[in-house]
């Protein structure tokens, strides 16, 4: 089954050291982190928000086609993710 919502936050991961390290910065169980990667679950409303905080995005962009993620959400190539190396990453 293909999860264009995996796709998308493995993609925002990338511009991380890391996917531990995303974990740690979010407080988030890295097994349960690899389950949304993989598309076997979603995260809680609650989850997304601080995922979404996280990334710089919108719970709407991240459920996005992953075409259209990559090429609409501005996210990764206006550095929104890619600048969140200073800091914990939509908390200015």
């Amino acid at each position: 089954m293909h999860d264009d919502f995996g796709d998308n936050l493995r993609l925002l991961c990338s511009y991380y050291k890391s996917t531990a390290e995303v974990c740690r910065r979010l407080g988030i169980n890295r097994p349960q982190f690899n389950r949304y990667l993989n598309g076997v679950n979603r995260p809680s409303d609650s989850t997304m928000r601080r995922l979404c905080d996280f990334f710089g995005v919108e719970v709407h962009e991240l459920l996005l086609p992953t075409g259209s993620f990559s090429d609409d959400s501005g996210a990764p190539a206006t550095g929104r993710a890619a600048s969140a190396g200073t800091g914990a990453a939509g908390f200015v």
